[in-house]
């Protein structure tokens, strides 16, 4: 049913974008469409992003259930790996009495059997840099970057390659692995990414997905939620069948979770763009979330102001809604003030310019605009 989704992860995979891979891989698993071969896929990229816990459990179970051989391979070399975390623990000690060359003698080796995690990547690569083997350090970026493009990082370091400081005490407090996870580790070798190595998934039964459903979960997977939203609202529930039903009440509860700060966050992303439409779209869906947030106040201010560049009508119901809402709101004054100018009815454009002058008379807002709409009305 899922197998074009589950394609999508594998290319993703391929691509070097685990991020994304592990998205779909998480959602597929929780469908219960997922194959031994997803399972693996996810266990391995929990293993390189240092999920050792939530690796293993995904490892073991994909091994005794499905006899996946690899996954097997994996749970069986526990003491390999207690090896490599303490090893790694011993390279961060070290970096931090500055012996960089001892922590390039205990890490280099694991490298060169593709046996790193993303930390442990990124300690080498300072460890390079601080001794000035910037050639090595530059190849390890390359390494990161094939594997776990756009991250934050590489960026970094290329800065400081470029005479930038990087601040490596940020790093210190996130790079610690946790020792009471040591016995529960499995192999790195396996995760085979950095070759774009990637078991191909068996076919798995298909049938005709419904054309809005397979919408919905594209939209979904891909972090489109203004495009999941859309969807959602031209998309008639009747026509899924029992299954597809089943899977996107599992999105929609997922979905839910879903901060609401989230969609603020864009929304003002989009907002300082200029990208108003966009900026719109995201403000809509946080307005719509029940909470007793202090956002809420900020969300509606701002759909109103995405709205009065493209759609005045909606902007003009939105800031009543909100001088209405919010009567001693941080934003009321300015959204007399727009009001007050926007406004197509004179009678409505009046009645804003007298409360900026009752409320706001010794402020910016009761301006020559305020004063002439005043002069001109009576």
């Amino acid at each position: 049913m899922l197998q074009s989704i589950i394609n999508k992860g594998f290319y993703y995979a391929k691509k070097g974008d685990l991020k994304r891979a592990q998205r779909i891989f998480d959602f597929i698993i929780k469908t219960r469409e997922y194959t031994p071969e997803v399972l693996h896929a996810s266990g391995v990229i929990l293993l390189y992003y240092g999920e050792f816990k939530k690796a293993l459990k995904l490892l073991k179970f994909n091994a005794k259930n499905n006899l996946y051989q690899p996954s097997k391979e994996i749970v069986e070399n526990i003491e390999e790996i207690k090896k490599y975390v303490e090893d790694f623990n011993k390279a961060l000690n070290e970096f931090k009495m500055n012996s960089f060359n001892k922590v390039i003698d205990l890490l280099e080796n694991y490298r060169q059997r593709g046996f790193l995690t993303y930390d442990a990547q990124k300690l080498l690569t300072l460890a390079y840099y601080k001794q000035k083997r910037i050639d090595d350090c530059k190849k390890l970026l390359k390494e990161i970057d094939e594997i776990y493009p756009f991250n934050d990082f590489t960026k970094e370091v290329y800065k400081e390659l470029n005479g930038l400081y990087y601040n490596a005490k940020k790093f210190y407090e996130k790079a610690v692995v946790c020792l009471l996870l040591i016995v529960m580790l499995g192999p790195m070798y396996f995760i085979g990414f950095r070759n774009k190595e990637v078991n191909k998934p068996k076919k798995i039964h298909a049938y005709h997905v419904n054309d809005k459903f397979y919408e919905l979960l594209k939209n979904y997977l891909e972090g489109d939620y203004c495009g999941f939203e859309k969807t959602k609202g031209k998309t008639d529930l009747r026509g899924f069948n029992e299954k597809e039903l089943l899977i996107f009440n599992l999105i929609q509860k997922q979905y839910e979770q879903i901060d609401l700060s989230y969609f603020y966050n864009q929304g003002l992303k989009a907002f300082r763009k200029k990208d108003y439409k966009r900026a719109s779209e995201y403000f809509e869906i946080a307005n719509k979330i029940q909470s007793d947030s202090y956002l809420k106040e900020h969300i509606l201010f701002f759909l109103a102001s995405s709205y009065k560049y493209f759609d005045k009508e909606k902007a003009i119901c939105y800031y009543n809604e909100y001088i209405n809402k919010y009567i001693d709101g941080c934003y009321r004054a300015e959204t007399l003030y727009t009001l007050t100018l926007i406004s197509t009815d004179k009678a409505e454009a009046f009645r804003y310019a007298l409360q900026i002058e009752k409320e706001y008379k010794d402020t910016i807002y009761y301006n020559s605009k305020i004063k002439k709409i005043l002069r001109e009305y009576n």
